[in-house]
C-alpha cells in the first residue's frame, strides 16, 4: 500500500514536470524562457473579448 502511494506521487511529480517544461515559451522582449499556460493568441483573443464587453458596459467611455 505504501509503495503504491509513493509510486503515484512520483508519477504525479514527473507529470507536473513534463507539463511545466512543455508550457514554457521564450519571452520576445527579455529572451528568457517563461512558464505560460495561455498562448499569445489566446491572451489576445481574451483581451479583445474583455475590451468589447467593457465598451458595451461603459457605453464607449473606455480609454
Amino acid at each position: 500500500m505504501r509503495g503504491g502511494r509513493f509510486g503515484l506521487i512520483i508519477l504525479g511529480l514527473i507529470g507536473l514536470g513534463i507539463y511545466y517544461i512543455s508550457n514554457q515559451e521564450v519571452n520576445p522582449f527579455t529572451g528568457e524562457r517563461e512558464f505560460n499556460t495561455v498562448s499569445i493568441e489566446q491572451a489576445t483573443q481574451l483581451g479583445a473579448q474583455s475590451y468589447a464587453q467593457m465598451l458595451q458596459q461603459e457605453g464607449g467611455n473606455v480609454i
